[in-house]
């Protein structure tokens, strides 16, 4: 798949399910243009497991659950310095999107959903990428948020 428009797109959250108010999360959205049709693009990022192949933050991942990819399935992400990701898929909608969420991590995240969405374009396919999360740490966490995670 060739790359049209590329942005940074690489980057690390984790979450549990606990609530948190609006002004609490932190979002942002970055998206590339792919060209190749949604239905190759889908197949790429259906493949849970892969994510290590064509995210370049990660060093490996595989699907840890069994059998195919619906809401429920999860994933390993092994990140850079031993760090890690476990992700469950929470919304899941075939060829249009899906979003996963970080439900184990050694890394600085309360919470995050991930959301992926998939929309044609006259040149192929414009992958949106949406997370809404949260930092630990209160305030200290959100002043990282603001000079590292939005960098």
């Amino acid at each position: 798949m060739k790359r049209i428009v590329d942005q940074q797109m690489s980057f690390s959250m984790s979450t549990n399910q606990a609530t948190a108010t609006p002004e609490d999360l932190s979002e942002f959205e970055r998206s590339i243009l792919i060209e190749a049709p949604r239905k190759k693009v889908w197949s790429v990022l259906a493949d849970i497991g892969s994510i290590h192949e064509w995210n370049p933050g990660l060093e490996k991942s595989n699907q840890a659950s069994k059998g195919v990819v619906k809401k429920g399935s999860t994933r390993r992400c092994d990140l850079p310095g031993n760090h890690y990701l476990d992700e469950e898929v929470v919304f899941w909608q075939p060829g249009q999107a899906l979003t996963m969420r970080i439900i184990g991590t050694d890394l600085p995240f309360k919470k995050a959903d991930i959301c992926f969405t998939l929309t044609d374009h006259e040149q192929g396919t414009r992958v949106t990428v949406s997370p809404l999360y949260q930092l630990k740490f209160g305030a200290l966490g959100r002043l990282m948020d603001k000079l590292i995670v939005r960098k």
